[in-house]
């Protein structure tokens, strides 16, 4: 069977937590409530519908292929510092990173671009939400390989990778920036910075045993795909989205509610659904806080300050700007 069996994959679990720690004393995470994707195939059979686990059964055959690739690439570059870089590199690439690099955008960068990341990392995380409740692949199995993390989540479906997603879209909206910098040596530094970046979090997926190369490649697909969607349509959402038309915020909540319904239900407990629709709630908040801006605070919307300039220019000219705003919002909403 494409599966393994519950007693085999038990057991296997139980094995790799007695694995001696290799040099770079790392050792495996499984998550507190198991592995998915690992019940027999019957499971599956009788949940997922022909198309998704005909697709789930190719997939899985190009894993059990893959997994010599993985076996081999621990076997033969494994060592100690290599294992830090590598698992602690990751974080790079996770949610946690994000929580913390987002709002510091909106807070020293430039106001064209701050929404921009929001949007693009949104729909990476969405979409490779969707397509591994979709198709419940399984991660790399944690014998022969170990699988390496800093955290106990790894209860997540592996295919496709939300951290190779996430390096393409940054790494190509960090070279979009780099390209408007002024400075040849800011430019290379930039650009070196961004290959290093992608080089650890998609490789180092594949050396901590985490993902499987197709997992990887369909994420940095679904990656530059959203980069692109953002190219394409994203000036157009944005003047949309501040245009002060009172539609805006209820077509923004009822998209957000769809995008919510739309995300496949998985056999397994998987957090997918979760961050797909925390990024959903957090595109649909900025867009809606961009439009309020526009309408009552439009100091805030200057091009040539930062957020934190913006707000000290907004309060020096308006000391109670935000007793405006909300009295401003009430006596819209009561006429």
């Amino acid at each position: 069977p494409l599966s393994p069996s519950p007693g085999n994959h038990s057991s296997s679990v139980s094995s790799s937590t007695k694995l001696r720690s290799q040099p770079g004393h790392v050792s495996s995470a499984p998550s507190s409530s198991g592995p998915v994707g690992l019940q027999p195939d019957h499971v599956y059979r009788s949940q997922l519908s022909p198309w998704r686990f005909k697709i789930r059964s190719a997939l899985l055959v190009t894993l059990n292929k893959e997994m010599t690739i993985l076996e081999s690439t621990q076997h033969s570059y494994r060592s100690g510092p290599l294992d830090r870089l590598m698992v602690h590199s990751s974080w790079l690439g996770s949610h946690q990173f994000f929580i913390l690099a987002l709002p510091l955008i909106f807070w020293l960068g430039d106001h064209h671009f701050e929404r921009s990341p929001v949007y693009i990392l949104g729909m990476s995380v969405y979409f490779t939400g969707i397509l591994k409740d979709l198709f419940c692949i399984p991660r790399p199995y944690s014998l022969p390989i170990q699988r390496l993390a800093i955290s106990n989540r790894t209860s997540e479906y592996g295919f496709p990778s939300s951290h190779s997603a996430i390096s393409a879209s940054t790494f190509l909206m960090g070279l979009q920036y780099a390209l408007h910098v002024q400075s040849i040596i800011q430019q290379l530094t930039l650009f070196l910075g961004l290959i290093l970046y992608g080089f650890l979090l998609v490789f180092g997926r594949v050396y901590c045993g985490m993902h499987l190369i197709q997992d990887v490649a369909c994420g940095w697909t679904i990656g530059v795909f959203a980069w692109t969607i953002h190219q394409v349509f994203g000036e157009v959402v944005e003047q949309w989205a501040t245009s002060t038309q009172e539609s805006v915020p209820l077509v923004l909540i009822v998209c957000g509610l769809i995008l919510t319904a739309a995300h496949p239900q998985p056999v397994d407990d998987c957090p997918c659904f979760e961050d797909s629709t925390a990024f959903v709630a957090v595109s649909v908040g900025v867009m809606n806080f961009a439009m309020l801006v526009t309408l009552y605070l439009p100091e805030l919307d200057d091009n040539d300050f930062s957020l934190c300039q913006r707000i000290q220019i907004s309060l020096n000219n308006h000391p109670i700007a935000i007793f405006d705003l909300a009295d401003d919002l009430y006596h819209d909403w009561t006429s």
